[in-house]
């Protein structure tokens, strides 16, 4: 649990070695996902990061082991075109979207909240 740290990046350690399934990052100052540091995280299943100022969700990053998402209370501006097919749990209150476009969950087959 890394969250209420005033943290803005993460540092590219040899996160492989870790089999890390869950991840907190809430309440802290990112204004991007840390796609370097995440995309090495291919347990990774549940990622919170609610309350800090991502403005983007950089796509790249995501793999299919995620199941859940928490995204509350960003700066979050445009709805990302998502490729999780396992995905089960997004949240994206709070944030300043204005349109979801057409078959942005389309590969997400397996989502039961939204």
């Amino acid at each position: 649990d890394l969250g209420k740290n005033n943290l803005s990046s993460l540092p590219n350690l040899n996160i492989r070695r870790f089999k890390l399934e869950g991840l907190n990052l809430d309440e802290n100052n990112f204004t991007v996902v840390p796609t370097t540091v995440l995309s090495k995280m291919k347990n990774l299943r549940i990622l919170y990061m609610m309350d800090n100022n991502i403005q983007e969700i950089n796509e790249s990053w995501i793999h299919e082991n995620l199941r859940t998402l928490e995204l509350d209370r960003n700066e979050i501006k445009k709805f990302p075109r998502l490729m999780m097919p396992r995905l089960n749990k997004l949240s994206l209150r709070d944030n300043k979207i204005e349109e979801i476009p057409e078959n942005a969950l389309k590969n997400t087959k397996m989502l039961e909240m939204l």
